[in-house]
This record gives C-alpha cells, sequence and structure tokens, in this order.
C-alpha cells in the first residue's frame, strides 16, 4: 500500500510495488544533489513524491527516441472545463517485461539459466483524488542451483507466486497485482488492492517486508500538522501453502484442496519529532487461520485500529501472533542518514532465559566521499529465538504469508546479516557493488554473497535497463573450511526494474 504526502502524478513511476532498492536510493541522491528537501520522505512504502525519475528529459526527441529514452509507452492526458471545474484524466500503460541468460558454474559442473518475463503495468489517475493501478506479469525461469533449492522447498519463487513444472528443471509462475487509492481529503486516504507493502528504511525489514508474495487488503491512512504526523490501520488476508483438508480423505478427486487463510492487521503511527528525526511505532497481528472447511471466525478486536490496543488486551502469548516494534531515521548531516528498527513477539527462551527480537542498525552515505552520485549503506541485521514462530504448535499463525516471512525471512531460527552497498552513477550508466555476510560464530554455516553489476538505464518510467552483472557465493560448512559451495552466476539482461526479488537469503 501507500502513504502519499502531496500531490500524486501518473508521471510517477509505479505506485504497486515498494520501487526497486537500486533505483530507489539513486533517487534520494539526486534529490539531495539538487537541493530537494527529503525531510517528508516516509519509512512506509510503496510512497510517491513529486519527483518524475531519476534520469534526463530532453525537449524535441522523435517518437522513437521518446518512447525509448523518457516516456511512458502509451500516454493520454486529457482536460475538460465544465461548471467552472477543471477536471483532468490520464492513462498510462508500459510493458514489463525481464529477458535474461547467464550460466551458473558450481565446483566442476557448468549450467545455463535464463528468465523470460512477459508483462503489462496500466494506470489511471482522475483529477487528484482518484488512482487505478494494474499490473500482471508471466514468468519463466531456470535458477541457479542455490535459488532453485530454496523456491522448491518455499513451493513459492521467492515471492512471485506458487510455480509449477516448466520444462526439465524450470519454475512457470505469474503475479497479478492492482491497487485503487481514493483521497477523502487532505487527512484522509482510503486504500484497496492487492500488493505488497514495506515499512523501513532499510534493505531489510523487521516489521514489514516486500519480500512475501502478493496478497489483498484495506487500509487506512490519516495525516495531521502538515503529514508531520501520520497514522495507518491496515486490513489484510494472508495464506498458508498447506490445504484446509485432509487431501487423502476429504478431497474431491480432480480438484486443489483450499489453502488455509489467516486474517493479519498492522497499525503503523510516525513522528516527525524534528526535520532530521523521524520515529515510527508499529503493531503487527496474525489472527486465527481457518477451519477445516477455511471458515474463518473473526474477532470483534480484529478491526480495533488503536495501536498497542490488542496487545494490551491479549498480550504477546495470546493466540493472535502479535508483533511489537519501532523504527527511525535520523538525518546527522545532509548527505549521511542513520536508521534503526527493534522488534519483539515476546516469546522467550527458557534455556538461554533471553527474549526473542529482531534488531536493525545501519548507515546511508550519499555522495560519499565527497563523490557526486556515489551511494554508500552498511546495515547490520540480527535475528534470535524463532522470532515470527506460531504461539500455537500447529504452526498455522506464524508471521509468514505464502511460506514467505512478513518480516526478515530467514532459514534459522537466529542469526545475523551485515549488508553493504556502493553504487556509482553517471549519467544513464550505473555501476554496482553488493555484499551479504552472513557469519555463523560457531563457522559452521557461513555464507557469503557478492554481486557485481553494471547497468545502462533506457526508460526512466519503469527502470527499463541493460545488465551485465556476477554473483558469487560462497557457502562455508565447519570451521576448516574445507567443505564448502562455491557458485558463481555471470548473466546478462535486459528488464525493467520496479520491484524487489530476494535472492540473496540464507
Amino acid at each position: 500500500m501507500l502513504l502519499i504526502f502531496g500531490s500524486i502524478s501518473v508521471r510517477a513511476q509505479s505506485l504497486l510495488f515498494p520501487q526497486d532498492y537500486l533505483f530507489e536510493q539513486l533517487k534520494v541522491n539526486e534529490r539531495i544533489v539538487l537541493n530537494i528537501d527529503t525531510s517528508l520522505k516516509s519509512s512506509l512504502f510503496p510512497c510517491i513524491t513529486k519527483q518524475d525519475s531519476l534520469f534526463y528529459y530532453k525537449p524535441n526527441r522523435k517518437w522513437l527516441s521518446r518512447k525509448l529514452l523518457q516516456d511512458h509507452f502509451i500516454h493520454i492526458k486529457k482536460t475538460d472545463t465544465t461548471n467552472n471545474e477543471k477536471n483532468r484524466f490520464e492513462i498510462a500503460i508500459d510493458p514489463l517485461f525481464n529477458f535474461s541468460i547467464g550460466q551458473e558454474q558450481l565446483l566442476s559442473k557448468k549450467s545455463n539459466t535464463y528468465n523470460n518475463t512477459r508483462g503489462v503495468l496500466a494506470s489511471l489517475k482522475i483529477n487528484d483524488n482518484l488512482f487505478f493501478e494494474t499490473s500482471f506479469i508471466e514468468n519463466q525461469s531456470v535458477f541457479p542451483e542455490y535459488i532453485a533449492n530454496q523456491v522448491t522447498l518455499k513451493k513459492d519463487a521467492l515471492g512471485q507466486g506458487r510455480w509449477k513444472n516448466f520444462k526439465e528443471n524450470g519454475f512457470d509462475y505469474a503475479m497479478s497485482s492492482g491497487i485503487l487509492w481514493w483521497n477523502l481529503n487532505k487527512h484522509v486516504q482510503i486504500y484497496a488492492g492487492h500488493g505488497k507493502q514495506k515499512i523501513g528504511n532499510g534493505y531489510r525489514s523487521f516489521l514489514l517486508s516486500d519480500q512475501a508474495f502478493n496478497y489483498p487488503y484495506m487500509r487506512f491512512d490519516l495525516s495531521f500538522f502538515n503529514s508531520k504526523i501520520n497514522y495507518t490501520s491496515t486490513y489484510a488476508l494472508l495464506m498458508n501453502l498447506t490445504p484446509t483438508v485432509n487431501i487423502n480423505t476429504n478431497k474431491p478427486p480432480g480438484t486443489e484442496a483450499l489453502l488455509q487463510k489467516k486474517p493479519f492487521s498492522y497499525q503503523y503511527l510516525s513522528f516527525k519529532i524534528h526535520k532530521q528525526f523521524q520515529l515510527g511505532l508499529f503493531q503487527g497481528i496474525v489472527w486465527q487461520a481457518s477451519d477445516e472447511r477455511n471458515k474463518l471466525h473473526l474477532s470483534a478486536d480484529f478491526f480495533n485500529p488503536l495501536i498497542y490496543a490488542n496487545l494490551g488486551i491479549h498480550g504477546f502469548r495470546s493466540q493472535p501472533l502479535i508483533l511489537a516494534g519501532m523504527d527511525g531515521k535520523i538525518e546527522l548531516t545532509k548527505t549521511f542518514h542513520a536508521y534503526f528498527q527493534l522488534c519483539t513477539d515476546g516469546k522467550k527462551d527458557s534455556l538461554k532465559n533471553t527474549q526473542s527480537f529482531g534488531l536493525q542498525a545501519g548507515v546511508k552515505w550519499f555522495n560519499a566521499f565527497g563523490l557526486k552520485n556515489l551511494f554508500f549503506q552498511l546495515e547490520y541485521n540480527e535475528f534470535t529465538n524463532g522470532l515470527y514462530q506460531s504461539n500455537t504448535s500447529l504452526k498455522q499463525e506464524s508471521y509468514s504469508h505464502y511460506n514467505q516471512g512478513l518480516g526478515y525471512s530467514f532459514n534459522t531460527h537466529f542469526g545475523n546479516e551485515f549488508v553493504c552497498f556502493l553504487i556509482y552513477r553517471y549519467k544513464r550508466l550505473m555501476i554496482s557493488l553488493k555484499n551479504n555476510c552472513f557469519p555463523d560464530y560457531s563457522f559452521q554455516q557461513s555464507v557469503l554473497l557478492n554481486e557485481g553489476k553494471i547497468t545502462y538505464v533506457l526508460q526512466p518510467k519503469t527502470n527499463m535497463n541493460i545488465s551485465l552483472g556476477m554473483i558469487s557465493r560462497n557457502f562455508h560448512h565447519d570451521a576448516s573450511q574445507i567443505n564448502s559451495d562455491k557458485s558463481k552466476w555471470l548473466f546478462i539482461s535486459f528488464a525493467t526494474s520496479l520491484f524487489n526479488r530476494y535472492f540473496d537469503t540464507q
């Protein structure tokens, strides 16, 4: 969903998804370079700003150059004046795609990879009070082995939908999204749709991540004091990738069992305490899952819009799984920002006498080392004691959707991660380096991921780009590091980049 500060424009990029993380940071960097105020930037995504795009517009381009380098593929704008009122509407339609080929080398074995994604993104804006956007993408992919293993285990293409087999070792999956935004007045907005959300200033998020697959939601946003105080209450429906009936005895032949549903609600209250300091409070609750007939038994408390009220009523150890947390951002200087997140679900480890928690701390440095358009980020994440796990033995109310975590997603009960970015842009050319380190202090299962990529951006509306990249992965099994899985994945792609794909988890 979306928290909007100021006017909305179809000229800006998609509202359906939290923006591709690399492009989002470069947009912020450019606002700083151009001396544009960044203080109204929320930590709730997707978020639209008045800035149109990162890259350059030139007047008097020919049609083909405009479509390839700066404009929507189809863009219709109409203005009508009746009864002394100015009525406007805009329609924008763009193709979505990701065509890539590559090769993975794992030990002495080489295997080919490729991706074939086709889709469309369409939006409609009526005046400044109503906005609608929808998209659909279909994919066939052959992943590197370490990604394919996770996709098979999760039964979900890591946040992109359930899959079916494609040829010998590929995956076929699809994803549709949509959002309707209605601006009642300057204080109230209502949203309804099917998509992803994210809360946080970092690459990962412990409160709410955009890693899980799309889900239906209804959202209400309030803003006061020139958007210095913002309040959000959202109601959604999640799914477990488990059937609601015994598939051997109760499922009619030739049919697929219904997947188990579970209600989800969250509240987020953010304060602009100072122009340079933003603080947010969060409460997220996964309620009782549906019964064997897939019928929901909603409590009236599900509709309670007051943050921390249900935590006071039910407590951490009740049947609904409650996650409470906070996040913040401090602009220490115009170009150097620090951020953090804290969360807990109240569980305790009786052996270690410690409480479950998630902790994030990071810094972002724009125009780093005095070099214009150079971005540097360092982030640390730590989690422990079965965070997000269900309070019941059946694990039906875990903080997850489609087998992906709603917050930080991991395959262990505790651990930590360092994430480091270095991104440089010169006109339309970008060079990016990323490192993910999952250190295991017992030296049993340390993982190191390194990614380097050269990108040339064509179309700024959809971040259409051509990229050449390489990812190396090193998985150490023991202290001697003799036994290790080392792989290298080299790829080239022609793609639109509007949302995040998280192929860099453990």
